[in-house]
């Protein structure tokens, strides 16, 4: 690796993207607006809404676009997702360049970079899929970026394109903790953690937006052979509430609201849940919601009994990803701490794991 290359991290979601250089960190939706969907005119207010193209293909990618109803997803099955989904491949791109933008480099031609990419666990072992994600990222890239009125031609390259596991950044995350691994800089405590976890057994539930994946990091090692990988991830909970919103009030909710309402109601502590039927009606759906996350919860512990058999021989259980604020906390402490606390809600879970994949790519860094 080059010493003088940029290090930026990506973490592939299925309902998000996630971004870090290890100082900023940016979150977008794995959706988009195609240019030629989007045929309002007028002005707007929206925020985050930024228009690029990429070999000849225009779309808008940002927080707002999931209030579109023109918005396109890039989730699919793996393997279509990372060979054919131009989706996908527009997203993974326009995110690099979104960051790359704020660096005058990119302007140049003469922005390069070294990248760690996470992807699912059965993902990560799968040499296909790899070698497809790398095709898509090495090399260099020409974006324009659009914005009032003016095109902006954003140009960088990547050199090197590394991978981890997405829930072992999660591991990394929280074992390196206040630990600036370029200066190998951190208080006692801080590196007393560190050899605390490298000299343990510990599971990982990540739950992402799509997956829920199960894994083993046994001293360090992450192993891989012995991770599942299931379709249980924060999408299936917001699919229980709406069909539950179809059933009782023959409402087709919308998933993008379901989601925004439940995280809403869970990080305010009301747990009080309020679907906006339109803006002058609402519906309250708490008692839906409320059973939907204890069913969803309960499912996942069972879930994860079911890949450790023996659960007594773990000296730590982490619960990260974007679902680890929404699965009932209680269920999984009242499961697995009956003698000892052992279970970690990683903090900052959403970006957790992107934010591990920057720290090993800096380790990584100071071997060269």
């Amino acid at each position: 690796m080059s010493n003088s290359n940029l290090l930026f991290a990506i973490d592939l979601g299925n309902r998000q993207i996630k971004t870090s250089d290890g100082e900023n960190t940016m979150v977008i939706p794995t959706s988009l607006v195609r240019k030629a969907d989007f045929q309002g005119y007028g002005d707007s207010k929206l925020k985050d809404f930024e228009l690029y193209t990429i070999n000849g293909e225009s779309a808008y990618i940002g927080t707002d676009v999931k209030k579109f109803s023109t918005a396109r997803s890039g989730l699919q099955t793996s393997t279509e997702r990372y060979s054919n989904n131009q989706i996908f491949k527009f997203l993974a791109i326009a995110s690099v360049a979104k960051y790359a933008k704020s660096h005058p480099a990119s302007r140049k031609g003469n922005l390069r970079i070294n990248l760690m990419a996470g992807l699912p666990s059965e993902d990560f072992r799968n040499n296909e899929n790899v070698d497809n994600v790398r095709k898509i990222f090495k090399g260099a890239h020409e974006v324009i970026y659009s914005h009032d009125g003016v095109d902006e031609v954003i140009k960088f390259t990547i050199d090197n394109v590394n991978f981890v596991p997405q829930p072992y950044g999660s591991f990394l995350s929280s074992a390196l903790k206040g630990i600036d691994v370029i200066e190998s800089v951190g208080s006692e405590e801080d590196f007393a953690r560190y050899d605390d976890y490298m000299d343990s057994k510990v599971a990982i539930l990540d739950i992402g937006g799509g997956d829920l994946q199960i894994v083993y990091v046994e001293f360090g090692n992450f192993l891989v052979n012995q991770s599942v990988q299931l379709k249980m991830g924060s999408i299936e909970l917001f699919n229980r509430i709406r069909n539950e919103l179809n059933m009782n009030f023959n409402i087709r909710g919308d998933i993008n609201i379901i989601e925004s309402l439940v995280r809403k109601g869970i990080e305010d502590n009301t747990h009080r849940f309020i679907y906006p039927v339109n803006r002058r009606k609402e519906i309250d759906i708490t008692e839906i919601v409320v059973k939907a996350i204890e069913e969803w919860s309960q499912s996942i512990i069972e879930e994860f009994q079911l890949a450790f058999r023996n659960t007594e021989a773990l000296d730590f259980i982490l619960v990260t990803g974007g679902g680890a604020n929404l699965i009932d906390k209680d269920i999984v402490n009242t499961t697995f701490n009956k003698d000892y606390e052992r279970t970690v809600f990683v903090e900052n879970s959403e970006l957790a794991n992107v934010e591990g994949y920057i720290k090993r790519l800096q380790m990584l860094e100071n071997e060269e």
